[in-house]
């Protein structure tokens, strides 16, 4: 049984009605995926550089920003959170 949100009581004149809120929904996720249209595959996004057009595997992915410029700022590690 779902927990209660909040317990009260609704009171007209000399009757009491204990009342008790439940929430009305629950999480539900969907998976979606980007599909092709003509005959439904997946599509992939893969994380290639620009420089050398290798594919870069997560792990060696940083954040990072351009400067005015133009040069490219990292950080070596990326902090998750």
């Amino acid at each position: 049984m779902p927990k209660a949100i909040a317990k009260m009581t609704v009171s007209f004149s000399m009757v009491s009605i204990p009342v008790t809120v439940y929430a009305a929904t629950g999480r539900h996720t969907v998976p979606l995926h980007q599909v092709h249209a003509v005959d439904g595959g997946r599509i992939r996004q893969k994380r290639v550089c620009e420089l050398d057009g290798a594919e870069v595997p997560f792990e060696e992915v940083a954040r990072g920003y351009e400067t005015p410029d133009g040069r490219m700022r990292w950080r070596r590690r990326c902090r998750r959170g």
